[in-house]
């Protein structure tokens, strides 16, 4: 059980637990002690190994741990009168009238979500009279009655924690009141400020080349004195639109635009805190509901009644044969093959469309599926709905506590920065406080987040860049490769991953242009370290670069590359040779995934005439040279022949369980092209090592297909295979590649 997944199942078994163990304890009378209840004792040891385990700034089951503790104290602190006793007893009950000797009892009733009342006679501990009222004036009265029967069993010398749970709350309100009117202030002092601000941003700027000199020496026959004189001009200027906006000094602003920024922050965490608890709040009635069978079973027969499985199923098809057409694609393909692609994948886009519609409709029930990282697909192939939930919410769970940790820990920096980075968090605070985009009070809070940004990414990207770039943006080099460059590097393989998919994930500052989901500048990136650039050169290298790379990208032509490099002043011939090298790489391996992508097209020509009467090797060869595909690849006379003995064989069994799961699967073509290269001689004992690696196991790429392949797709499975490594790295190294997939890391080729 994993730590989110246990917090609401003891929130409820605690309580039940506790309550039921103070009637047994109440119920033994005068002669038994309650403080002695072993029960008792064991259950506080166990609730003071919750808290160590789970600490409560961080875990709500470490804050719940801590409430019983609490509670149990007071079993060691009381009097020895039975009747003080029978006061103290369940935190639900409490006395009607000292000489009646009578309890009324109030509890909820889970099944039916109503209160009841009960009012017991002591003595004898049966029931009088049950009270029932479901309407809404009473229900909430009896809640009222509710929580003053569990006031009314704190112990008399501790009721410090009732003022703070009714004061805490009105003191929290307060403090935000206040907050909100001092930042009122702020911007009512700054509004209108616009053009002060951007040219106070001049000033900032041209402060830092400013040479220190007297003023007085300024004259037009000393150009060596330039950044003094846009310095004293822009100055000027700020001066005099300050002095119109009701400011006395450069100073007074700059102090009010540094305020101003420290109240937006101090609030953004506050709502970002509030968002979290009110998450938390659904995600915990949500795993409730879920751990009911009936409740799991009813999302299921709601999914099972879409057609989203079967159009999931018929985009994944349309999805894979497209990737698997785009090889030799060019400015040549016929028109025909150019329309037979776009309907292909708009059709395949519209399956994926409408099954998405399909399962979001059933979020009007069930929330959870709306969110933008639910597996909606996944859910539709689940073998148990009731686990695939209860996992998702138990995952949300450990994000919510990992990211409240974090917003705790930058909220005591003098400088803190991760609220910059939460861009939705910033657009619902711009929300809140009426903050338009232009206005000064959005420029102050943009030029921070630009600043930031600009410092972060080059500061702890840079290395991780470096550790993933040596292993994986070669193919083949695959994710060992990543993993041995990050070790020498000092970094972890997670940290680094998670750099990188930080670097991928966040828009470049100052006109860089460094984002991409597909990492487009990634390689570019790793040769420009590679030619021993620091931090600092990176930034004025990579906005030089950036057009030619992108040209690159799209055209894939060297020598356009190269010749647009050196029209660059500002990059040096040891960059040009790296960048140039690297492309040249990067073409040539793009040139080779192309060629192992179409391995079965090839291996349906070789089908084919193989099946002619006495063919040979040489034979095969020279019909197969003749084929388009062939021509289009360019394949040696080696790598055609590799084709023989397969095609040979699928041509001689094609109803076999090996034939039909290899017809037409680029991938397992490939694997089986490996295998055959790197000593499985006979072809029993190439059915057998795939059959080990689980890459034969019916449609791999659909449903009720290999997991693990499923998870980190055929054409990495094959970069991996091409290694001719043994049977358990080439599984560790899967194994690894899938755990990247599972956690949204990047494992793709770059």
């Amino acid at each position: 059980m994993t730590k989110s997944s246990a917090m609401s199942g003891w929130q409820v078994d605690l309580r039940s637990y506790l309550f039921g163990l103070e009637k047994k304890v109440g119920s033994k009378g005068s002669s038994h002690d309650p403080r002695k209840s072993a029960q008792l004792q064991q259950l506080q040891v166990y609730m003071k190994a919750l808290i160590k385990k789970y600490p409560p700034q961080y875990w709500p089951l470490g804050q719940l741990a801590t409430e019983m503790d609490t509670w149990l104290k007071t079993y060691f602190n009381r009097f020895g009168d039975i009747k003080a006793e029978v006061l103290m007893r369940g935190y639900r009950e409490v006395y009607v009238g000292k000489q009646s000797e009578k309890i009324l009892r109030i509890e909820h009733n889970k099944q039916a979500t109503h209160h009841q009342m009960f009012l017991i006679d002591e003595t004898t501990g049966k029931i009088i009279d049950t009270n029932t009222d479901t309407s809404p004036v009473n229900q909430e009265s009896m809640g009222i009655m509710r929580v003053g029967q569990m006031l009314s069993t704190a112990w008399f010398g501790k009721t410090a924690w009732i003022t703070a749970t009714f004061d805490g709350p009105r003191s929290k309100q307060e403090r935000r009141l206040e907050e909100k009117l001092q930042r009122n202030r702020l911007k009512g002092k700054l509004k209108g400020m616009e053009a002060a601000y951007l040219k106070y941003r001049q000033y900032k700027k041209l402060n830092k080349y400013k040479i220190n000199t007297d003023r007085r020496s300024l004259d037009s026959h000393n150009p060596g004195l330039t950044e003094n004189k846009a310095y004293a001009l822009v100055e000027g200027q700020l001066e005099s639109l300050l002095k119109s906006g009701g400011y006395s000094s450069i100073q007074t602003f700059e102090k009010d635009i540094q305020a101003f920024e420290r109240a937006f922050v101090k609030e953004s965490y506050q709502v970002a805190l509030d968002a979290l608890d009110a998450y938390q709040m659904l995600l915990y009635k949500e795993e409730k509901r879920y751990k009911n069978p009936s409740e799991a079973t009813d999302l299921e027969q709601k999914v099972a009644k879409t057609k989203a499985k079967s159009l999931y199923t018929q985009a994944r098809k349309g999805e894979s044969a497209f990737n698997i057409s785009s090889f030799g694609v060019d400015k040549y393909t016929s028109p025909s093959i150019r329309s037979m692609r776009a309907s292909v994948s708009s059709d395949a886009s519209e399956k994926r469309s409408e099954a998405e519609s399909q399962m979001k409709a059933l979020a009007k029930e069930h929330p959870l599926l709306k969110n933008q990282d639910f597996n909606r697909e996944g859910l539709t192939t689940a073998s148990s709905t009731q686990d695939f939930m209860l996992k998702y919410i138990a995952d949300r769970y450990e994000s919510v506590q990992t990211i409240r940790k974090k917003i705790l820990e930058d909220q005591k920096r003098k400088d803190p920065k991760l609220i910059y980075k939460l861009d939705l968090l910033l657009e619902q605070v711009y929300k809140n406080e009426g903050i338009s985009k232009g206005s000064i009070y959005h420029q102050i809070i943009s030029d921070r987040k630009a600043t930031i940004e600009f410092d972060e990414m080059f500061g702890k990207v840079a290395l991780a860049i470096i550790a993933i770039g040596l292993g994986v943006i070669s193919f083949g080099g695959g994710t060992i490769g990543a993993v041995a460059g990050a070790g020498a590097l000092g970094l972890s393989t997670y940290d680094a991953f998670v750099e990188f998919q930080e670097y991928e994930t966040k828009h470049a500052a100052y006109g860089a242009k460094m984002y991409s989901k597909d990492a487009t500048m990634a390689w570019a990136i790793v040769a420009l370290i590679g030619a021993g650039l620091d931090a600092a050169g990176l930034k004025t290298a990579i906005k030089s670069i950036s057009s030619a790379v992108h040209a690159f990208n799209k055209t894939g032509n060297v020598a356009r590359l190269e010749k647009s490099l050196k029209r660059l002043k500002s990059i040096d011939d040891k960059i040009q040779r790296n960048i140039v090298r690297a492309a040249k790489l990067r073409a040539k391996k793009l040139a080779l995934l192309g060629r192992f992508n179409s391995s079965g097209v090839v291996l349906e020509d070789a089908i084919i005439i193989v099946q002619e009467i006495g063919i040979t090797v040489e034979k095969f060869v020279l019909n197969m040279q003749a084929t388009t595909t062939i021509k289009k690849l360019g394949l040696s006379n080696g790598e055609i022949a590799d084709f023989y003995p397969l095609a040979k064989e699928i041509a001689k069994n094609p109803n076999s369980e090996f034939a039909k799961a290899i017809k037409g699967n680029p991938g397992l073509v490939d694997a089986w092209l490996v295998l055959h290269k790197n000593g499985a001689e006979s072809f029993i004992d190439i059915s057998k090592k795939l059959s080990e690696e689980g890459l034969i196991l019916g449609k791999f790429l659909d449903e009720g297909g290999n997991k693990l392949v499923f998870a980190v797709g055929d054409d990495k499975v094959i970069a991996v295979l091409k290694k001719g490594k043994p049977s358990n790295a080439i599984q560790e190294e899967l194994n690894l590649l899938k755990i990247l997939s599972d956690n949204g890391l990047p494992t793709t080729e770059i």
